[in-house]
C-alpha cells in the first residue's frame, strides 16, 4: 500500500541545478558518519521543524552564510542563495537516495519524501482488494428523462440533455423544459455545467459519421448556451462558427471552455483567452475545480504521466504529481486509476489512489479488484460501477455483473450499494450527482433514476 508525500513543482523559472562531483570537492571535508543522516534535516514543513532547524522555503534546514557550515548535515549540502539555508541540489532522485534513502529529488532539490514535521497524518486504512459490506437504499424514477446524453447535478436538482437537444431539470418532483428540441438537425452535445443560478450546455455539428469514416471530433459550428434554472427561454452566448467548444465550469468569473487548444473564459465582458494555461492537445484530460484547472496526458495507465495544474485567475502552472491516465478532482483530493491484467480468472485489475492537495498524502483506496467505471467523488466517498471487462459481457455489450460500490474517504471502508427494488448489477452509468444523490442512466431506453447517498 502506498501512502507518501508528493510535492509540487514550477514547470519554469530558477530551477537551480549543481553537479555534486563539483560540490563535494568544494566542501574540502565530508560530515561524519552516514551522510544525511540527521533525522530533520530537508524534512518538509509548514511553520516549525524542532531539533535545533528552522522552516525555509519549505523544509527544515539551518540558517548559513557559507558552504562549510552545512557539512555536518549531509556531505553534499551547500549554503543556498537567498536565505534558502542549507541545501542539497540534485539532478535525479538517486543523487537525493544516495546521501539519504527518504530523500527524493525535486525541482532541482532533495527533500524527504517524509509527512511533513508540522503536517496532517496520512490515512492509515489499507488498500488491495477487499470484500465490501452491503449497505441499503432507495431510489426513485426521474420523471419524463429519456435518451439522455449527459447530465449535471447540484444542489438545486439534475439538468440533462437529450439527443434531440432538449434540455430539462428536475428538483424535487417538478420537471422543467429549459431548452426545445433542436428543429433542423440533430446537433452533438458537447456538455453541461451550472452556477447558483443558471445552466450552460454546449452543442456542435451533426455528430461525427461511424465507420468505415475515421472517427473524429463533430464539425463547427460551437454553440454555447445559457439557461435560467427557473425556467425561460436559452439564451445563444457564443457562436464559433470555425470551432466547436466543450464547456468545463461554470465560475464566478464565467464559464471556463476549452476550444481547440486553449482554455477561455466567457464572462460578461466578453471572451478571455487564458493564457498563462499552455495549449492542451486533443490527447490531454483537463478538469476544472476550486478555481484551478488540471490537466494531463491520459493516452496509458499503465506509465507514469504527470498532473499539472494553474491558477484560473494566473500564475505559472505546476507540477501536481504523477498519475496513471485519466484523474478526478475535486474537495481537495485527486483521484487516478492503474491497471494490470491477470489470469485463471481473465480479470483487468484497477486500483485507485488518492492524493490529498493539503497535506501530500497519496493512499490507495480499497477496491472489488476489477475494473472501474466513472469515478465521481464527493466531500466523504469515492463511488464506481465494479465489473470484470475481460471475463464476461452480456446483452448489447453491457458488461455483467455491475455492483455500485463506494469507499470512505476517511475510514477506507468498502460498501456495496443495495437498492431496495432496482437492480443496480443492470446495464446503468453513472452520470451525475449532488451530496445527496448518485443520477444513473439506464438502459436500453437512457432514462434517469435518482438514488438516494446513505
Amino acid at each position: 500500500m502506498a501512502k507518501y508525500q508528493v510535492a509540487k513543482r514550477k514547470l519554469s523559472g530558477g530551477w537551480r541545478v549543481a553537479c555534486l562531483g563539483l560540490l563535494l570537492a568544494a566542501c574540502g571535508e565530508t560530515a561524519p558518519g552516514e551522510s544525511g543522516s540527521e533525522t530533520h534535516f530537508l524534512l518538509r514543513c509548514a511553520e516549525s521543524c524542532g531539533e535545533g532547524f528552522e522552516c525555509l522555503g519549505g523544509v527544515c534546514t539551518r540558517d548559513c552564510e557559507a558552504d562549510i557550515e552545512c557539512n555536518d548535515l549531509s556531505s553534499a549540502a551547500v549554503c543556498a542563495d537567498s536565505g534558502q539555508g542549507c541545501r542539497v541540489f540534485c539532478d535525479a532522485n538517486r543523487d537525493c537516495s544516495d546521501e539519504n534513502a527518504d530523500w527524493i529529488c525535486d525541482a532541482g532539490q532533495c527533500v524527504s519524501s517524509k509527512p511533513p514535521v508540522d503536517g496532517a497524518e496520512c490515512p492509515l486504512f489499507d488498500g488491495g482488494v477487499h470484500e465490501p459490506s452491503v449497505r441499503g437504499t432507495s431510489y426513485v424514477e426521474v420523471p419524463n428523462s429519456g435518451d439522455v446524453m449527459q447530465a449535471v447535478a447540484d444542489d438545486s436538482g439534475v439538468f440533462w440533455q437529450e439527443a434531440d437537444g432538449i434540455v430539462r431539470a428536475f428538483s424535487g418532483s417538478e420537471v422543467t423544459l429549459l431548452h426545445p428540441a433542436t428543429l433542423d438537425i440533430t446537433m452533438s452535445q458537447m456538455g453541461i455545467v451550472t452556477n447558483e443560478t443558471h445552466v450552460y450546455f454546449a452543442e456542435a455539428g451533426p455528430p461525427w459519421p461511424g465507420p468505415p469514416e475515421e472517427p473524429g471530433p463533430p464539425p463547427p459550428p460551437g454553440l454555447l448556451y445559457s439557461a435560467q434554472k427557473a425556467g425561460g427561454s436559452a439564451e445563444l452566448l457564443l457562436e464559433l462558427e470555425d470551432e466547436i467548444l466543450t464547456p468545463l465550469a461554470a465560475t464566478q468569473q464565467g464559464v471556463v471552455i476549452l476550444s481547440g487548444e486553449r482554455l477561455y473564459l466567457v464572462g460578461d465582458d466578453g471572451v478571455e483567452l487564458l493564457e498563462h494555461i499552455p495549449p492542451l492537445s486533443i490527447a490531454y484530460d483537463v478538469q476544472v475545480a476550486d478555481g484551478r484547472a488540471y490537466w494531463s496526458n491520459w493516452g496509458s495507465v499503465r506509465e507514469p504521466t504527470e498532473l499539472f495544474a494553474a491558477d484560473l485567475a494566473g500564475g505559472e502552472p505546476e507540477v501536481v504529481t504523477e498519475i496513471n491516465g485519466s484523474f478526478t478532482v475535486g474537495h481537495g483530493r485527486v483521484l487516478w486509476k492503474t491497471e494490470t491484467v491477470v489470469n485463471d480468472p481473465l480479470v483487468q485489475v484497477e486500483v485507485l489512489f488518492m492524493l490529498d492537495l493539503d497535506t501530500g498524502c497519496v493512499t490507495e483506496l480499497p477496491s472489488r479488484g476489477e475494473s472501474m467505471s466513472t469515478v465521481m467523488l464527493d466531500a466523504g466517498h469515492v463511488y464506481w460501477k465494479s465489473f470484470n471487462s475481460l471475463g464476461n459481457s452480456g446483452e448489447d455489450g453491457c458488461v455483467l455483473p455491475l455492483p455500485l460500490l463506494r469507499a470512505n474517504l476517511t475510514s477506507g471502508a468498502l460498501e456495496e450499494l443495495s437498492v431496495e427494488g432496482f437492480d443496480i448489477t443492470l446495464c446503468t452509468d453513472l452520470v451525475a450527482q449532488n451530496d445527496e444523490t448518485l443520477f444513473m442512466r439506464t438502459w436500453p431506453d437512457q432514462s434517469l433514476i435518482a438514488i438516494d447517498k446513505p
